[in-house]
């Protein structure tokens, strides 16, 4: 006998000792904890995924409720407002906009103390005596409140 056929011998025993010491009830119950492992971990991934997604709607639901005001204004003037005004909770969601999506952050003071953002064509002002999701209709400097 050489060299080569022993250690194949020994290899083959081996595994053959191996498998049946394992026996089919625990291989099986091996492969169901395996196939439980990867349904747990697909579990996390989906809801990391829907979580990330839901915190992407909840900022463009700020931006679309700024954009509807400025839409119906446009339509009914054909030009953008100059101001709308919000409350709290909405500019610190259009600030947040602004960081994720990489966009110039316009933010100061105006004459008289108000906090003022420009937003695409509008300035929005800040109004913290408000509900904070308020946001109003689209007005021009005739009609400042």
């Amino acid at each position: 006998m050489n060299r080569r056929v022993a250690i194949q011998s020994g290899l083959l025993a081996g595994l053959g000792s191996t498998a049946l010491a394992v026996g089919p009830s625990q291989a099986a119950d091996a492969q169901e904890g395996d196939q439980r492992a990867v349904a747990a971990a697909l579990h996390d991934i989906d809801s990391t995924l829907q979580q990330q997604a839901e915190n992407l709607n909840a900022h463009w639901q700020v931006v679309r409720r700024v954009q509807e005001q400025q839409r119906t204004f446009l339509k009914s003037s054909h030009h953008y407002p100059e101001f709308i005004e919000v409350g709290a909770r909405v500019w610190e969601g259009l600030i947040e906009w602004h960081v994720r999506e990489e966009q110039t952050l316009n933010v100061t003071r105006a004459a008289d103390g108000r906090y003022v953002m420009a937003f695409m064509f509008t300035t929005l002002l800040l109004r913290p005596d408000l509900d904070d999701n308020y946001v109003s209709i689209g007005f021009d400097n005739g009609r400042v409140r």
